[in-house]
């Protein structure tokens, strides 16, 4: 038998030190916090495991005290509770074994805004200014898998999950391994999964959490993998490592997505009853991946991952990239002992600009019928044609290893993203078009990057 119990909490926030006389003021904080237990049983032929799980995320935006324009305070507040937990019960065999299982999930969601003022990526131009809710989903489910040896090197392996919320749906899934040699190993897989949640936005780095929505009808991805697993018995320098080639397709129905709103147009003050009313659109994805790992004598360890993935989606009769569609991404990382228990750690990651939507032209408009008042609205290009300028991250850190208190204890020291505010993650026109006319026009106004983040952590571990 083995037990296990995790708590895990943070709060973060943000707090401008030339706020002057607002001592203590945070405009923006979040955080997340999770409580988990787990017990199982390891055996043969029996297998038994339960867990259950209490998380909760926040997000707290507030400029109400920054003296903004009249009307133009944003005020957000958003918390998300997800209970869930499970059972299960295996059997194994000599070449076969069965898995079966049940989980429930509770997830209670609630939100409010006043948004006048938040930029795009935080909020959807297509959302209301002004929104107050809570909504709730229990699901349940159950789970069964069987996998078999079949001889001659070759394995399956067929299961599914049952849903229940607001009718029953069924996720299947199926997989066939062939082993080549103690060294190289193929399988073939497809499998169904379901989401029951839906952004407002596309989750954008470095930004605050989208407004997230629960659905009474999952939306469906579709994916087959075909993999190849080299395990190389001998290696330069008397080194080990795992290499893992991965191709894949992905099909997506239903995705939900808010209609557009015509650009310029304005925001709705209020949400109406039905908000939000998501369209269901279809997409799909392909690509590969290429991943290595290598362990040298000594403790040095280098590891990278390389995909190639391109995703659509169909609206109107037409396909057009997602807004996370990203072609390339790398992911290096390498860990060198330095001696007297200190290693240092390299990490690097680089994708693609994300895609986005153009802006190309702004005019000059009456608002309704009203002469008197002139409006900027923005005219849109075609939708996703252009990308931001490639994302590039470098962090680098030492750790120290040792005893203390009867403990084991690991400190360290790293700077996360020492390329500071080079890497851009977005563009916003509107702050664009603001810099432009508050005389302040540069090269690369109304780009978006992140900053330096250096930190200094202990562990103990008893």
């Amino acid at each position: 038998w083995r037990a296990e119990a995790l708590a895990f909490t943070t709060r973060d926030h943000f707090a401008d030190e030339d706020l002057v006389g607002l001592r203590g003021y945070e405009p923006l904080t979040w955080g997340e916090s999770l409580l988990g237990v787990r017990a199982e049983r390891r055996g043969v032929p029996w297998s038994i495991s339960a867990r259950a799980s209490f998380n909760r995320a926040s997000i707290h935006v507030d400029e109400r005290n920054l003296d903004p324009p009249a009307g133009r305070a944003n005020h957000v507040d958003s918390r998300r509770d997800w209970w869930s937990g499970a059972v299960g019960v295996g059997y194994e065999a000599h070449r076969w074994r069965l898995d079966v299982g049940a989980g429930v999930d509770r997830r209670v969601n609630r939100q409010e805004w006043t948004a006048r003022g938040l930029i795009d990526e935080i909020f959807s131009p297509n959302t209301p200014v002004e929104y107050a809710g809570e909504e709730s989903l229990t699901l349940l489910s159950l789970f069964g898998e069987g996998a078999v040896e079949l001889g001659g090197g070759w394995s399956a392996a067929l299961g599914a999950r049952v849903w229940s919320a607001s009718g029953m749906h069924v996720a299947p899934r199926a997989r066939l391994g062939f082993r080549v040699s103690d060294a190289l190993a193929l399988e073939a897989a497809l499998n169904r999964r379901y989401q029951w949640d839906a952004q407002l936005e596309e989750p954008i780095e470095g930004s605050v959490t989208a407004p997230l929505f629960l659905l009474g009808e999952p939306r469906v991805a579709d994916v087959a993998a075909f993999s190849v697993r080299l395990e190389p018995d001998e290696l330069p320098f008397g080194a080990r490592g795992t290499f893992h080639i991965q191709a894949f397709w992905k099909e997506y129905r239903e995705r939900p997505i808010l209609p557009e709103r015509p650009p310029g147009g304005g925001r709705p003050e209020t949400a109406g009853p039905d908000f939000p009313a998501f369209d269901c659109i279809r997409g799909h994805g392909a690509g590969a991946m290429l991943s290595g790992r290598l362990a040298f004598p000594g403790g040095a360890l280098v590891q990278g991952n390389y995909t190639f993935q391109r995703v659509w989606e169909e609206i109107g009769g037409r396909e057009y990239p997602t807004a996370w569609d990203v072609p390339h991404t790398l992911a290096l990382f390498g860990s060198v002992p330095l001696g007297a228990r200190w290693t240092l750690n390299v990490a690097y990651h680089a994708h693609s600009g994300r895609a986005t939507t153009p802006v190309v032209a702004r005019i000059f408009a009456p608002r309704g019928d009203d002469f008197n008042h002139i409006i900027a609205r923005y005219l849109l290009g075609e939708r996703n044609s252009i990308r931001v300028p490639p994302y590039h991250r470098l962090d680098v850190g030492v750790r120290r290893e040792g005893r203390l208190w009867g403990a084991d204890v690991t400190v360290f020291f790293q700077v996360l993203n020492l390329l500071f505010r080079e890497n851009a993650i977005d563009y916003d026109w509107q702050q664009y078009f603001a810099d432009v006319e508050g005389g302040h026009s540069r090269i690369g106004a109304g780009r978006s990057g992140l900053p330096i983040l250096p930190s200094i952590g202990l562990e103990a571990r008893w």
